[in-house]
C-alpha cells in the first residue's frame, strides 16, 4: 500500500464530485495550502453547473479519471460535498485508480467514493474536510498535520 501522507510541496488535484461549489471557497482554500507549500491544480470541471450538481455524470467522472492518470498529481481533495457523487461508483475505473494510487481527500457525499476505492483498489484515501471549506474551518492546521503525517493534539476540554 502506498504511503498516503502528503509530501512537501506536494501537488494536489482539485474537482467537484458532488454539488456545485463556489469559485471564491475554491480560491480562498488555494490560497490557504499554498502558504503551507502545496501546489495546486484546480480541475476545470470543479466550476461545472447542472443544476445542483457541479456538472453532468460524464464531466465528473472525466475530471477524476484525468485526475488519477496525471502523473503530477500526488492527491485528490474533493472541492464539496453535497449528493450525487454515489453515481460515478458504475463507471468508475478501478483499474486506472489501481495504476496509479492517490489518496482522495473529502467527505460528506465523498465517503461513497473512498469506501469503494479502498475496497477495489487497495488505495487509501482520508475522510477530511472537503477542499471549499478549509479556508474557514477553524482546525484546517490540525488537518494538514494529520494529512502530512504530522503528530496532531486536539484536545477535549468541557467534554461529558
Amino acid at each position: 500500500m502506498k504511503n498516503i501522507y502528503l509530501k512537501p510541496n506536494a501537488k494536489i488535484g482539485v474537482m467537484a464530485p458532488s454539488s456545485y461549489v463556489e469559485r471564491e471557497d475554491v480560491e480562498a482554500s488555494v490560497e490557504l495550502l499554498k502558504t503551507h507549500g502545496f501546489e495546486i491544480f484546480i480541475h476545470p470541471q470543479t466550476y461545472a453547473r447542472h443544476n445542483q450538481s457541479a456538472g453532468t455524470l460524464t464531466q465528473k467522472l472525466d475530471a477524476l479519471h484525468a485526475l488519477y492518470a496525471d502523473k503530477s498529481i500526488d492527491a485528490i481533495w474533493a472541492a464539496g460535498g453535497g449528493n450525487r457523487a454515489l453515481y460515478l461508483l458504475d463507471e468508475l475505473n478501478y483499474d486506472l485508480i489501481t495504476k496509479n494510487p492517490k489518496p482522495l481527500i473529502g467527505f460528506s457525499d465523498v465517503t461513497a467514493l473512498l469506501n469503494p476505492i479502498f475496497q477495489h483498489t487497495n488505495t487509501m484515501g482520508w475522510h477530511a474536510q472537503n477542499f471549499k471549506h478549509i479556508h474557514d474551518f477553524a482546525n484546517a492546521d490540525e488537518t494538514l498535520n494529520v494529512l502530512t503525517g504530522k503528530t496532531s493534539v486536539m484536545p477535549l476540554n468541557n467534554c461529558e
